[in-house]
């Protein structure tokens, strides 16, 4: 049995969709995170100097009392201000106990402009 050959039909060209990058849903909170995380890191290691760097040179460390190596953040989050700088929060938990702590970032991401910790749950400072 001998099968005719059948015409060949035009089909159209089928074009991959083109899938982009969804950016992060505000990359400067987590640019204004980085830098809260570098700075607790140093105040936890007793790196004076990188600390005062993330408040721009000047200000006073009030975490040192708090922190200490065995820090571990439990929760972190960010918003952004209407000035265009950037709130962050954070939950931690160190050897001395629990506390939560809020910054204030300048709108370029570099410096922390306000601080504040608190302990949680019966937590003392040594």
């Amino acid at each position: 049995m001998t099968v005719a050959p059948q015409p060949q039909t035009a089909r159209a060209a089928t074009v991959a969709p083109v899938v982009q990058a969804t950016p992060p849903a505000d990359a400067q909170v987590g640019i204004a995170q980085s830098l809260v995380r570098r700075y607790l890191e140093a105040v936890a290691h007793g790196d004076d100097t990188t600390a005062r760097s993330a408040l721009g040179g000047s200000g006073r460390i009030v975490e040192q009392q708090f922190l200490d190596p065995t820090m571990r953040v439990t929760s972190i989050g960010g918003t952004r201000n209407a000035s265009g700088g950037t709130r962050v929060q954070v939950e931690l938990n160190t050897a001395r106990g629990q506390y939560f702590a809020t910054y204030t970032i300048d709108s370029t991401g570099t410096v922390i402009t306000d601080h504040a910790i608190i302990p949680v749950g019966g937590t003392t400072a040594r």
